[in-house]
């Protein structure tokens, strides 16, 4: 029997009273005062994204540092001169935080969300989450039954943009949607502290688990769950550095089809057109607080930029605040975050159905010399 609200308390390793699960999905006593948070994988993405942004919350505290490399998360301690332990493993850190912020490769994150959440300890994970539907799943699972908040960190969908083009549909601004089309590609350059990017066994996959699943995550987001999706990709047994997607939308009761390109080898448009019967509506890369309405008016044709009256300009560091932010809110009022274990897990199923069926780009030679 728990003294503090009268809930029995099961005998089994893996039995949770109520109350225990009420204590954790707020953070305990203490999050009420100040979140006590471990970084764990010290890449360049915790270095450059997630310490800052955590630094510049009033209601967290960076307690613990962890990375396989020791050196590794003592170089960021000193360099942002923080007053935590440092680990080699993500197991010495539940019952010293409330929450964590996991940020290793890919290959890991199922298994040391996973454990974390099993300890009641709040997770922020970094995208894709996992490498399979299957894991995440069995994320989201534990996360409901340990009454833990875990949130996915699909940033971008922190962006100006992201509701900008839902209020363009929902207001018929350009009338009906009739479909879209997406391209990205830049050339590779991220500076990578380590080389698990171009292991397929490591990272999932290539261009489409990588950036492309941020997209992806927002495509979801605004047109509805895919019915079918047809993919081909340059993968010949590593990773895809290109692939392109046809998807079908089921969007209020109607198929919504769409186009989607990217790439690790080139510059392509960088843009997203969504079409409607009165009008396109474009997103590109770089802007990432307003949206372009092109339409035809009075036979002329004619741009809107459409942004947020506030006109505040933020830098990318910025969403990374806005997105650690809506984790702590989640972890304190029980409420979902913006990109909860289920709604980031679709991405992940979308590119392991897109990955299932993909054909073969053809190469511009073949054929030529045959």
């Amino acid at each position: 029997m728990c003294p503090a609200c009268r809930h029995t308390k099961g005998t089994g390793d893996d039995e949770t009273s109520e109350c225990d699960v009420e204590r954790k999905r707020n953070g305990g006593n203490r999050m009420n005062d100040i979140m006590r948070v471990a970084v764990i994988g010290c890449g360049l993405i915790a270095e450059k994204s997630h310490i800052p942004a955590i630094l510049r919350s009033d209601d967290a505290h960076i307690t613990a540092l962890v990375d396989s490399k020791r050196s590794r998360a003592e170089e960021l301690k000193a360099r942002f001169e923080l007053s935590c332990s440092v680990h080699e493993s993500w197991e010495a850190v539940p019952g010293s935080v409330d929450a964590a912020v996991v940020a290793v490769p890919s290959f890991l994150l199922a298994r040391v969300t996973g454990g974390l959440l099993q300890q009641g300890v709040h997770v922020l994970c970094e995208k894709p989450l996992a490498l399979s539907s299957e894991e995440a799943g069995k994320l989201c699972d534990i996360a409901e039954q340990t009454g833990t908040t875990l949130a996915v960190g699909f940033v971008h969908r922190f962006q100006e943009t992201t509701d900008l083009v839902k209020t363009v549909m929902e207001e018929k601004l350009i009338g009906e949607i009739t479909g879209y089309d997406l391209e990205f590609g830049v050339q590779f350059d991220w500076p990578s502290v380590s080389s698990f990017y171009f292991d397929r066994t490591l990272s999932g996959g290539g261009v489409l688990m990588s950036e492309a699943v941020h997209w992806l995550d927002r495509l979801l987001y605004w047109f509805g769950d895919v019915q079918s999706v047809e993919c081909a990709d340059n993968n010949d047994g590593g990773i895809e550095t290109e692939a392109q997607l046809s998807l079908t939308h089921l969007r209020a009761g109607t198929f919504l089809r769409g186009t989607a390109r990217f790439s690790w080898l080139y510059d392509l448009r960088n843009s997203l057109e969504v079409f409607g019967t009165e009008g396109t509506c474009v997103v590109r890369k770089d802007n990432r607080s307003y949206v372009e309405i092109h339409k035809n008016v009075g036979g002329r044709n004619v741009r809107f930029d459409m942004k947020d009256a506030t006109g505040h300009l933020r830098t990318p560091l910025e969403y990374f605040e806005l997105q650690f932010q809506d984790f702590r809110d989640a972890v304190v009022t029980g409420r979902k975050p913006k990109v909860s274990g289920r709604e980031g897990s679709k991405a992940v199923s979308l590119v392991g159905e897109a990955y299932r069926g993909a054909a073969r780009i053809s190469k511009p030679w073949e054929g030529v010399l045959s």
